[in-house]
């Protein structure tokens, strides 16, 4: 069973994700700040990680530096409210797989960019 790891502050968000991607097979873990998905992604290497940009403590950009910094690899699908080129531009020389606008998307759109990134 793949793992995810999603960090996002947003409760009702992060809940709704959860329950879409628990419900189609994958094994999912939320957190709701950067630090306790750092700490749980450090233990638990996830085959996925879904990352907000704009979180409480260390932001999204934050957690992916760190990432690098601790040489872990593995395929980030960040869903941010905002779309500004500048920041889709800068999470992808981030390494980003891939990016939702959290005002343009629904979790089939979630749901089949996971699929794309990790398969099932």
């Amino acid at each position: 069973m793949k793992k995810i790891v999603i960090i996002e502050d947003e409760l009702i968000l992060a809940e709704a994700l959860k329950e879409r991607l628990s419900n189609t097979g994958y094994k999912v873990f939320v957190a709701y700040n950067g630090e306790d998905g750092l700490d749980y992604i450090r233990e638990n290497i996830p085959d996925l990680l879904i990352l907000d940009i704009l979180l409480p403590g260390i932001n999204g950009y934050d957690v992916m530096r760190k990432l690098k910094e601790s040489d872990i690899k593995i395929p980030i699908l960040v869903v941010s409210n905002s779309g500004q080129p500048v920041e889709i531009e800068k999470s992808q020389e981030m390494g980003v797989r891939d990016f939702i606008v959290k005002v343009d998307f629904s979790l089939d759109d979630v749901e089949k960019k996971v699929r794309s990134i990790i398969g099932d």
